[in-house]
């Protein structure tokens, strides 16, 4: 029969540590870029577990979630699923329309 069932829909993935600022996502992206060093921080090591994770899912995640702090979210399209083949037709009075309605003998 139909309802919940344990264990079924897409498995959660690890939970990425917060990052407070773009200055401070930039600054692990730049760590992560070189060499381990011994006074790494604790927050940089961990940035480093993450994205050097044997899954490859996990490393794009963590790389992915660091950049977007960085440089903002890219843009999405939307797809509107329609047809979206419309025709406006704007029908304004011209200049030389509006002498034509004008009452005789009165002139602007």
């Amino acid at each position: 029969m139909g309802g919940k069932r344990d264990g079924a829909g897409r498995k959660p993935g690890p939970a990425l540590p917060a990052v407070p600022d773009k200055t401070c996502a930039g600054r692990i992206l730049e760590a992560l870029n070189e060499p381990a060093v011994a006074a790494e921080s604790y927050e940089e090591a961990q940035w480093r577990l993450l994205s050097e994770a044997q899954d490859l899912r996990i490393r794009l995640d963590a790389r992915k979630y660091l950049y977007d702090k960085r440089d903002g979210k890219a843009t999405q399209p939307i797809d509107h699923g329609g047809n979206l083949d419309h025709t406006i037709i704007f029908d304004m009075p011209g200049p030389d329309r509006e002498r034509k309605n004008r009452a005789p003998g009165k002139e602007a």
